[in-house]
């Protein structure tokens, strides 16, 4: 049987062809070219369709196994809105090159986590669709403010495990 998406606020199951709103916490390793790698990756909040129609003009209730920075939850009311017609631009800086919590540099070697929010479709086959020019990046935050704001879930070897 194939995985199903589940919305973080109702809780019902996202139907195959349906969109829903990501937010993905990707950690990554700065490269020199520019295409840094991403060695992990999670998803901090899926919102179905339904409650993203209901969050752009009220608050929702989110229930969800990792604790959303503040970042994230505001991040989520500005794409909802976003996607009602509102051209406000995202207030927090989110360059490629330094933190966006505390602005230190991000340097070649330097581990990261860019965190997206996103449009998606739950895909019949199997797995996700992303839309591409939905991608909204809401911060980029450095190893050591991730280590000191995020929650992430680790396996019995310490790897990060994605738990949506």
């Amino acid at each position: 049987m194939r995985e199903r998406i589940g919305c973080f606020s109702c809780n019902r199951t996202v139907d195959w062809g349906e969109y829903f709103i990501c937010i993905s916490r990707l950690r990554r390793i700065r490269s020199e070219q520019g295409d840094d790698e991403i060695v992990n990756a999670m998803a901090s909040l899926q919102v179905c369709i339904y409650c993203v129609a209901r969050a752009q003009f009220d608050s929702i209730t989110i229930h969800n196994e990792v604790p959303l920075l503040e970042l994230e939850k505001a991040g989520f009311y500005w794409f909802a809105r976003r996607l009602a017609g509102n051209t406000e631009p995202w207030a927090l800086s989110t360059g490629e090159h330094s933190c966006t919590l505390c602005r230190s540099a991000i340097k070649e070697g330097d581990c990261y986590t860019q965190i997206e929010i996103s449009e998606e479709v739950a895909k019949h086959e199997g797995g996700i669709e992303v839309i591409p020019e939905s991608i909204s990046k809401l911060a980029t935050i450095c190893d050591s403010c991730a280590k000191k704001y995020m929650v992430w879930w680790y396996d019995t070897y310490g790897n990060i495990i994605d738990v949506a």
